[in-house]
């Protein structure tokens, strides 16, 4: 059976290596298989809150994977670029855990844990350097610590060092680098995966402001990126169109130089983004949308509530005078969605211009500006 083709094919084509990546997709399922024996874990109360380390072949490639865990985040390293592949949150609401950082259905940028930046990478990982993809693929050192890992790299210019604190879902990276010039980090965001190979990125709504950058999916799942000394990029290189080129990913990067540190917050499930403990909500509300603006028609509007509250929406023009209200009563926790007509309070249609949405729920506020065209 081993003997020459009676009929060899000389042409060149990328049948093996396709199957190779299909390879690829299948070892996945060990990553995912271990993340699901984590959140049993958790649901069972064997997982404790205080942050540990494990190093273990997840995906049965030969080659160990390093994993970061406490009781509320998991997150899985390759030794390659001391990328994060794999990260999930548990939400203890549901009982449950959602994936936030990976996207395997995806396909893989080559046969191994090659990644590859710029238009020759198919997926986008965390906690990335880029620079030209030195260092995307080169194989780092990993150290365990009391808290988190430490990568650095073969020429010892970047050093990372990736903490947890006990319960959280804080994952805060310091960096320790030495490269010339800037070094610019990319984090690969898939808040709820399975939603988004069903709907794109429809769900999916940002929000940037000074000291944070925030990615919500709205039928579950985000991420808060708090950017610490660190600078959002907005416009990444090879990123496509709101950094959404590469499927079911969000690339968000960030630059700095020298020592420089920032936080990632993993968010699960139902809980959005305001969070489901004491501890990890924020001051604001979080309000996205209203979506389509400008518009000449409704548009959505949705915000998250960290507690049951009495909410309000008001509609209100560039000198602040109100011209319409929405009493929504005493909601619970969770997100709220609206669909918004422009229109007063009299159902006369709004003239072009500049509005603001403001929504009050309990005692606090947040408004959004809202475009209407005619």
């Amino acid at each position: 059976c081993y003997a020459n083709w009676v009929h060899p094919d000389g042409t060149w084509d990328g049948v093996n290596t396709w199957a190779l990546k299909l390879q690829n997709h299948v070892r996945q399922a060990g990553l995912y298989a271990a993340a699901a024996h984590w959140a049993e874990e958790v649901r069972s109360g064997v997982q404790a809150p205080a942050p540990a380390t494990e190093v273990a072949d997840l995906d049965f490639d030969g080659e160990n994977e390093y994993v970061l865990k406490n009781n509320r985040v998991w997150l899985a390293f390759e030794k390659y670029g001391g990328r994060c592949v794999l990260a999930a949150a548990y939400d203890p609401r549901t009982g449950d855990a959602e994936v936030v950082v990976g996207a395997p259905l995806t396909n893989p940028s080559a046969p191994g844990e090659e990644e590859y930046t710029g238009a020759a990478a198919n997926r986008c990982s965390a906690f990335k350097e880029m620079n030209g993809g030195i260092y995307a693929d080169a194989v780092y050192n990993a150290t365990a610590l009391p808290a988190g890992w430490s990568f650095t790299s073969p020429d010892g210019l970047v050093t990372k060092t990736l903490t947890l604190a006990a319960g959280g879902y804080d994952v805060t990276v310091s960096y320790d680098e030495s490269v010339a010039g800037t070094l610019y980090v990319r984090l690969g965001l898939s808040p709820n995966p399975l939603d988004l190979a069903f709907h794109g990125h429809a769900h999916l709504v940002d929000h940037l402001d000074a000291h944070a950058y925030t990615l919500v999916n709205t039928a579950g799942g985000g991420a808060v990126v708090r950017l610490g000394d660190a600078l959002f990029n907005p416009n990444p290189s090879d990123a496509g169109y709101r950094r959404r080129n590469l499927a079911l990913t969000e690339q968000v990067e960030l630059s700095g130089d020298g020592v420089f540190s920032f936080t990632l917050t993993l968010v699960p499930g139902t809980a959005e983004v305001t969070g489901v403990e004491t501890g990890l909500r924020p001051a604001k509300i979080l309000l996205w949308g209203p979506y389509p603006s400008p518009t000449r028609a409704a548009s959505a509007l949705g915000f998250s509530l960290a507690k049951a509250v009495t909410v309000r929406v008001d509609l209100l023009d560039v000198l602040g005078r109100r011209l319409r209200t929405l009493d929504l009563g005493r909601r619970g926790p969770g997100p709220v969605r609206l669909r918004i007509e422009p229109s007063d309070e009299a159902g006369a249609p709004l003239r072009s211009g500049v509005y603001f949405l403001r929504v009050q729920a309990g005692g606090q506020r947040e408004s959004r500006k809202w475009v209407i065209l005619r």
